[in-house]
């Protein structure tokens, strides 16, 4: 992807650069999917099979990862941060919505068209391609994530789980009838 050859330039640079590797955000799921939870209870996204794994963490651990390397040089530093929180499959996903927010939450995979179709008012093209070639990524399955302690090492504390962000972000997928 893109941003791994921006991780090279900046190694290439040997300008003493640190990468945060991170997956997608649970931000982003968020943001992907409140307005169909709002209104239908329901995931639509193109990440094939409910047993499709996604790996994620929250952005939060993620800044504080990054306050904390360029606060402390007493940090030990690496090159490189492989910071993966959780590695859910959509299917985890979905009952972790469910349980945070009080109700079941059903998962329909559509294409990658259908998806982009609905997307390309919201998303630049760039973010556009680049997330359909991440889904795609995904679905195919060849890569086999691994949770990682980088920000319980480096911040001292635990990771967010997706389920306490979905608790604590519970507003976002309130019905219409929830939030009259």
């Amino acid at each position: 992807m893109q941003h791994r050859l921006a991780d090279r330039i900046f190694d290439w640079a040997q300008v003493g650069a640190v990468h945060l590797q991170a997956p997608p955000y649970y931000e982003n799921v968020r943001a992907l999917v409140r307005r169909s939870v709002a209104g239908q209870s329901t995931v639509y996204l193109p990440w094939g099979e409910d047993t499709t794994i996604i790996p994620l963490v929250g952005a939060e651990d993620v800044s504080r990862i990054a306050a904390a390397l360029l606060a402390n040089a007493s940090v030990p530093t690496q090159s490189a941060y492989a910071l993966i929180s959780e590695t859910p499959s959509v299917r985890e996903i979905t009952e972790a919505l469910g349980r945070a927010i009080g109700r079941p939450i059903r998962y329909v995979a559509i294409t990658d068209e259908q998806w982009a179709g609905v997307m390309k008012e919201r998303l630049g093209l760039h973010a556009l391609d680049h997330l359909s070639h991440l889904w795609q990524t995904f679905r195919k399955g060849e890569e086999r994530y691994q949770t990682t302690d980088a920000i319980r090492i480096v911040t001292g504390r635990n990771p967010q789980t997706l389920e306490e962000f979905f608790r604590e972000n519970a507003g976002f997928f309130a019905s219409s009838s929830q939030a009259a």
